[in-house]
């Protein structure tokens, strides 16, 4: 990605509704993860971030549009059927470390979006309503009538 582009990308008009941690996914860490979700300002859709990792190993921060990674769960995916976290990299347009589709599986996992495959903790099942999910968030917005409170703080 271009710097230009980079930049665009980090420099989003996101008003962070949430943060939380996060239990890593593997069952020997006992470091957790940072995330934050929020709502883009213009476009009102959710968007997801790592915002730390407890170890400081590698990890993209750029903010993940909810509808991307519900794209990873189109009409064609088997709900019924285990998969890797390797299904949600294509969500990150930056980073390319490793790190970055376990970390979201982890944090999808805490939302409970998805939940561990009870023979393998590295694989997931879809288990959560993504719809459900995004309207219990947006439903914790704070109600806000002035133009001035929108603002991102």
């Amino acid at each position: 990605m271009s710097t230009k582009k980079k930049e665009e990308h980090q420099n989003l008009p996101i008003n962070q509704i949430r943060q939380r941690s996060a239990p890593k996914l593997s069952p020997k860490s006992t470091d957790e993860l940072t995330y934050e979700i929020g709502i883009h300002a213009e476009t009102k859709q959710l968007h997801l971030r790592i915002a730390s990792n407890g170890t400081g190993g590698y990890f993209s921060d750029e903010w993940i549009p909810v509808e991307t990674i519900e794209k990873c769960f189109d009409a064609t995916f088997n709900k019924a059927k285990p998969f890797s976290s390797t299904r949600l990299r294509p969500v990150f347009a930056q980073g390319k470390s490793a790190n970055n589709a376990g970390f979201l599986a982890a944090v999808l996992r805490q939302e409970q979006l998805i939940s561990p495959h009870e023979s393998n903790c590295f694989q997931h099942l879809l288990t959560g309503d993504f719809d459900k999910w995004k309207h219990q968030v947006i439903s914790e917005l704070p109600k806000k009538s002035s133009k001035a409170s929108e603002q991102v703080e």
